[in-house]
């Protein structure tokens, strides 16, 4: 069993006996070797432990110095966002001075971590048809080095890389004309003999800005060739930071899910999360994979210490919030019954987080509650338009719109107060109920 490492996954190697393959080399020789094959659910979940297991072998070997995990909320690590997003938010302690944090020396060998990371931007795309294709939680190793040192961070990528059992057929490196001292080792030296493209597409998608003034990276990227389809696959960014244009670290880093999903060509990073353990059915459609991201984020959340009440709201609440809401949405709209609900997150809160059954006891309450009071809200608008407006004055603002003798729009009161109500399939059931005009009066 591997060193437990809060609110990391327990690793137990010997999980899943079935398995014969001693260590990650050995599955992707097995596949390189012969027809690609999709890896079982149980194979998947080994090659996760076993990735991380091999990451931290092989930078401790190389004389790299090991960073801690930590929680995914960053308020005693990065005051300028509220979770760990990326390993830069961890590494900013060895980048620049912060008011007491002074800056500390990078290792002459390096750093590396392995982190769990939690980032939201899918929210963005709730109660709509836009897909997402990265997970909100998940986990990775990065790395960070001396500033200049390009030769060493390109060598020890590539070579940590190929002690996976991938070569230089499975793995190429796009530049970017912005980034001569990355591109003159890989034009010019290129001793593994990966394949490279010059590309200026999307070069600003690979500029970043750390919250910090003047903190910024550019980076390269190392993209994989799928097993099935050998389409080149983005899993990681090798970044040059910046404070105010003086370069002052090299970082690298990647997340588990995509680096293996791509490898394997399957259709979504989920397919590493723990929840496709449970139930693979939820890779089928879109909406079944925002259900089981957005219940893995949730989760991660309640775990790190977040809170939805008010009386005690913490750093990371209005994001805890809004996945909660589109959690009770996405059940409702792929039919989840509360039993399944309330088997996942055993599941899950047993497997990768701290095992508090109140974890489970906050979703289960929170879920109920606001679901039915998207019901009332439904039925509210149901009375309302057939003459009997009684059940909307307990909505708020409904009485000075009385008072003002305007006109209340029904659908964008409901979209008001429920802004994923006028997507789903509850309001469309309804919606043949409402008469013709959008207004009462």
């Amino acid at each position: 069993m591997l060193e437990r490492q809060p609110f990391c996954i327990e690793v137990q190697i010997d999980c899943h006996p079935k398995i014969i393959f001693k260590n990650m080399k050995e599955f992707v020789t097995k596949t390189v070797d012969r027809e690609p094959v999709t890896p079982s659910v149980e194979e998947r979940s080994y090659q996760k432990l076993m990735l991380q297991k091999s990451f931290n072998d092989f930078f401790l070997h190389v004389g790299f110095t090991k960073l801690p995990a930590v929680s995914i909320l960053s308020a005693d690590i990065d005051s300028t966002v509220d979770f760990v997003g990326s390993s830069t938010n961890l590494f900013k302690d060895y980048l620049i001075n912060r008011p007491n944090r002074p800056k500390k020396d990078i290792p002459n060998h390096g750093l590396f971590l392995y982190q769990p990371k939690l980032r939201a931007q899918n929210g963005n795309a709730f109660y709509s048809t836009q897909p997402i294709d990265l997970l909100t939680y998940f986990v990775g190793g990065g790395i960070l080095v001396p500033r200049n040192s390009y030769r060493q961070i390109c060598n020890t990528t590539t070579e940590f890389l190929f002690s996976l059992g991938l070569n230089a057929n499975d793995l190429a490196v796009k530049i970017f004309s912005g980034h001569p001292e990355l591109s003159r080792f890989w034009i010019q030296e290129n001793p593994y003999g990966l394949p490279y493209k010059l590309t200026a597409e999307n070069e600003d998608e690979y500029l970043w800005d750390y919250g910090e003034p003047g903190l910024t990276g550019k980076g390269i990227i190392f993209a994989i060739k799928s097993r099935v389809d050998n389409q080149l696959k983005d899993f990681s960014t090798l970044t040059i930071i910046n404070h105010f244009g003086e370069e002052i670290g090299i970082e690298w880093g990647f997340g588990s899910e995509v680096l293996l999903s791509s490898f394997y060509n399957l259709p979504h990073p989920i397919s590493y999360s723990t929840i496709s353990e449970i139930n693979p059915g939820l890779l089928d459609r879109q909406e079944t994979i925002k259900l089981a991201d957005t219940l893995t984020a949730v989760v991660s959340m309640l775990d790190a210490g977040v809170s939805y009440q008010k009386k005690d709201h913490t750093r990371g609440s209005n994001v805890l919030i809004k996945y909660m809401k589109g959690l009770s949405y996405y059940l409702r709209e792929t039919g989840t019954p509360m039993g399944k609900l309330k088997e996942w997150l055993s599941f899950l809160i047993l497997k990768d987080f701290n095992n508090n059954p109140k974890t489970s006891e906050m979703v289960i309450n929170y879920i109920k509650k606001n679901q039915e009071a998207e019901t009332r809200f439904a039925e509210a608008i149901i009375k309302a338009v057939s003459g009997n407006y009684l059940p909307l004055e307990s909505f708020e603002g409904v009485k000075r719109l009385r008072r003002e003798n305007q006109k209340i729009d029904v659908i964008n009161l409901a979209t008001k107060y429920y802004d994923h109500f006028e997507n789903s399939k509850l309001f469309k059931s309804l919606k043949n109920n409402l008469f013709e005009g959008r207004y009462i009066v």
